[in-house]
């Protein structure tokens, strides 16, 4: 630390109200790295008077979230992390980004019910469409995926669809859901939309599972075929549609198809 920052630190410690020396040494610690004496300025300026949680909760949060990260994303610390992303959202209940963070600290430790609980609140703050379809399809997944809940999960899906009715993942996620209730013909339905909504070799996968389902529902082999010619139209190597056509040209003794 050279001499000016010396007289900065001095100053901020005599005034940890001082937003000029704040700022400056903030930036000085940020840009060398220095994650633990980042945290201590952190701390200490938590401790000036404007920053008192009684008159001044939401700056306050908005520090703490701050804290918060440098403790997560630069320490490693996501025990300290997470007590620090609570308290912003005691702070400032309208501070989206400390329960989104919380939340997936709680994702990475599997406590599902813990995630649940946080994005019961999260939900009903204000997002643009795009982060309501990508929250509430996220939100569908672990209802999917991880609480085996298709009816549940089926609902956030058609809400994220309500934000953004091209949303691939909730089309995905909606199929999904759809066919683990047993609901062949609407699980085709939303993967019918899926399909018009991507281009190129991420779609093939979307053909395959539809001529699945079609399959499955009983369509003629010629039509679930097609999906599958479709599906190598978009990635040639897709193995489960190149074997599909192979048995269909296999049985209907289309040999030249076969070879």
């Amino acid at each position: 630390m050279n001499a000016s920052q010396e007289a900065l630190q001095e100053r901020f410690e005599r005034d940890p109200s001082d937003a000029v020396a704040f700022e400056t040494l903030e930036e000085g610690h940020f840009v060398a790295g220095e994650w633990d004496a980042l945290v201590v300025l952190y701390q200490r300026r938590l401790e000036a008077p404007d920053l008192d949680p009684g008159s001044a909760a939401a700056p306050r949060a908005r520090l703490v979230f701050r804290l918060a990260q440098v403790l997560e994303e630069r320490l490693d610390r996501p025990d300290h992390a997470l007590a620090r992303y609570e308290e912003a959202g005691r702070l400032d209940p309208t501070l989206r980004a400390a329960f989104s963070q919380a939340r997936r600290i709680h994702g990475r430790r599997e406590q599902w019910e813990m995630v649940l609980q946080l994005a019961e609140h999260e939900g009903t703050l204000p997002m643009r469409p795009y982060e309501l379809a990508a929250f509430h399809t996220e939100m569908g997944r672990i209802w999917l995926d991880r609480m085996d809940d298709a009816a549940q999960a089926d609902a956030l899906f058609s809400r994220a669809l309500e934000a953004d009715g091209g949303h691939v993942p909730a089309l995905l996620g909606k199929a999904e859901a759809q066919e683990a209730q047993g609901h062949a013909d609407a699980a085709i339905a939303a993967l019918e939309h899926a399909v018009d909504q991507v281009r190129g070799a991420e779609r093939a996968p979307l053909w395959a599972h539809l001529a699945r389902l079609e399959r499955a529902a009983g369509a003629d082999a010629e039509r679930v075929t097609e999906h599958y010619r479709r599906a190598l139209g978009d990635d040639p190597r897709h193995a489960e549609a190149l074997e599909a056509i192979a048995s269909h040209a296999e049985a209907a003794e289309q040999w030249e198809l076969h070879a």
